[in-house]
Formats: structure tokens, sequence, C-alpha cells
């Protein structure tokens, strides 16, 4: 049966990727493409694809963008911001809830690791069907907080309701991560990395056209809905290690040139630069080794397997060296 989606936060580095892979997909016959602007040039001639306005938070026309849909993927972004993540996470997610509610659509998500909060280092590898979620802080609370909703809401009946989960994700035309424009533009001009965090630790990092590809996976099978999903990553490497191969990617030695931003001088700087105090209560994230079980994706979804690390960081560092900054790019 061919059905119809919906992408909201279908200009962001997830939800680009997203509909231009389901356009390619036989199952899926018109696609709306929802932004807040209702421009994304990239995506407005694509096959089945609708670019259309509209705003999460906006429940009458998030329900009336729903209608008729068969799935409705949340993979809206929100600016790295405590404030905008407190009062904003839960109102779009109540409205896009009752939106594929209301259409009998599944709503798929693009989530994140963040609702497992530091307590969760001490359970690692971490597992999907883990629901002990944490308080902590700001961000991992809200996370925790509409996880649970979105849970409870498929249990209840009111909206068929799956999580896809990505640890820090990487790849061509990803510049807002953890390892996106903090370090590829370093490594493809050789210089050293700035890093905020003791690159010693194993750390669990996912390909951005592996976390698309797990996305429509899920989607596309009913029987795997009502549940938390973690998306296969290559086996996890130091951050260090992820310098060193990024520079043999690019031509250089192997061997790794950074220097980590000392924490007295991080919290002096985070006065003074919003977007480095706000990473200061995600600083667990990078303080011990940081491991993703995804067995039972691979096992539900043996096509799925993670590219090689080398594939995918060779890629990365060709976009970063071809078309990253390019004034031409959405």
């Amino acid at each position: 049966m061919e059905k119809s989606a919906v992408v909201f936060g279908a200009s962001g580095q997830v939800g680009s990727l997203l509909v231009t892979r389901l356009s390619e997909e036989p199952e899926y016959a018109s696609i709306k493409a929802v932004s807040r602007s209702g421009h994304i040039a990239k995506l407005e001639n694509l096959p089945k694809v609708t670019v259309v306005k509209g705003d999460a938070l906006d429940r009458a026309s998030t329900e009336k963008l729903c209608s008729g849909a068969d799935v409705v993927f949340n993979c809206v972004g929100l600016p790295y911001s405590s404030k905008a993540w407190k009062s904003l996470w839960p109102p779009i997610t109540d409205n896009l809830l009752h939106a594929a509610g209301s259409a009998g659509a599944a709503l798929i998500v693009a989530d994140n690791l963040y609702c497992f909060g530091p307590e969760g280092n001490q359970r690692m590898p971490l597992k999907a069907t883990d629901e002990e979620f944490t308080s902590f802080g700001i961000k991992p609370a809200v996370r925790a907080k509409i996880v649970r909703e979105m849970l409870q809401a498929h249990r209840a009946g009111r909206c068929k309701v799956a999580l896809v989960r990505a640890s820090d994700f990487f790849g061509p035309n990803v510049t807002l991560s953890m390892i996106g424009d903090r370090l590829f533009p370093s490594v493809v001009a050789g210089k050293e990395v700035k890093l905020l965090e003791d690159p010693g630790f194993v750390h669990a990092c996912t390909y951005l056209p592996d976390f698309v590809r797990a996305l429509i996976a899920v989607s596309n099978d009913p029987e795997s809905w009502g549940r938390a999903w973690h998306v296969p990553n290559a086996p996890a490497v130091t951050t260090k290690q992820i310098i060193e191969k990024s520079r043999s990617a690019a031509g250089f030695d192997g061997a790794a040139k950074y220097s980590v931003i000392p924490p007295f001088m991080r919290a002096i700087l985070g006065w003074f630069i919003g977007p480095l105090r706000e990473v200061g209560e995600m600083s667990f994230l990078f303080s011990t080794d940081y491991t993703v079980e995804h067995g039972d994706f691979l096992e539900r979804f043996p096509e799925c397997q993670p590219t090689p690390l080398e594939t995918s960081l060779k890629a990365t560092v060709d976009w970063y060296r071809n078309d990253y900054g390019r004034s031409d790019r959405d």
C-alpha cells in the first residue's frame, strides 16, 4: 500500500535528508516537507515532495497538515538552549501526538540519548528497552519527560509512536553536532582541533544516513512501533581516534592534533558564550566511555548494517572540504 508522510523539521539536518530518501522509497506516494518559512530550495524539485508552511507549535495548523497522513515524522530541531527546550518541547510534543493520533497516523520520532542522563553512564551500553529515565538538569529532564509522554500515549491508544534514537551524529551536511563543525573544518585544514572534553573516552557516534535509514525502516514496520530503538553504529572509538582517522582521510598523517580547553576556562567563557554555557550540563556524555546497544535493531532490520567508520568519515571529510561554507547551500 502506498503511504503519505508528513515531515516536521524538514529544513533541518535530519529532516532534509529524510525527505530526500523518502522521495526515493516506493512505499511513499507523497511527502509533505514542513518548514516554518514554507521554502526549502533543495527539496522543492524532488518527486512526490510538496514543501509546505507550518509550525509544530500551532496546534490547529499541525492537525490540518497531518490530516490524511499515514506517517508523521518529528525531526524538529530547536536552538541548543535550556530555555527553548523547556518552553517549546512539551507543546510541540503534545501537538504532534494530538495531530498524528487524530489522523490515525504513526508518529516516528528522531530522538537522542539525553533521556538517560548521567545515571545512564552506570548502565553502558545503553539499551533501547531501558526506561529508567533521568530527572537531571534541564535538557536531559525535558527529553525524559516527553519520552515518557510519547510512550504513555502509545500504550493508552492515543497515538501510534516509535522512537528512533541516535547518538551524537555526523556526516555530510551535519554542522550542528558535537562532532560537526567544531571538529572537521580544522581537520581538513590540517589545523589543531579545539576540544571541550577529554578525547580519550570511547564514544558511540551515528552516521546521519544510517539514522535516516533506521527512521524509514521503523516507519515501514508497524509491528516495531510502541517502543524505542537505537540506531546501529559502527564500533565506537575515541574522539582522538576520530581525529586521527579523519586526518588520514583528509590526506594528512594520522597523528591527532588537538588541545582541550581547561574546565576553568570553559566556565569563564560560558558566561559570555551561550552555546558553550549550554554544553556544561551535558559534560557527562564525554566523562566516561559512552556506548549503545543496537543488537535488537539489527535482529529485526538486518538490512540496516552500520556504515564502516572509515567510509563515513571519508564522505564527511570530502563534504567539509568541498561544500562546507558554500553560500549557495541550504
